[in-house]
């Protein structure tokens, strides 16, 4: 799956930097940046709680990003009239 997520990332970051996307460009820089800075975090939380987080990175990575994009989105507004 790494290679389908890279391709994916690069058309997200294509996409938001040309401003077709609904999302903000500075999720492009900031998201990663985050999430890395809050996984170097990690080393310092007590063993039982920093094991399940260190384990499940990935996903919580992931759900960070989504929500991001989930609030910061900012899709067109429906054109005509109204239903």
């Amino acid at each position: 799956m790494a290679i389908p997520g890279i391709i994916g990332f690069g058309i997200w970051i294509f996409l938001t930097l040309k401003k077709k996307s609904g999302a903000p460009g500075w999720t492009v820089l900031l998201c990663p940046l985050i999430t890395l800075w809050l996984q170097s975090l990690m080393i310092h939380l007590p063993a039982p709680v920093g094991l399940p987080l260190a384990g499940g990175w990935g996903n919580i990575s992931h759900v960070i990003w989504f929500a991001v994009l989930a609030l910061t989105y900012q899709g067109e507004s429906p054109k005509g009239g109204s239903a």
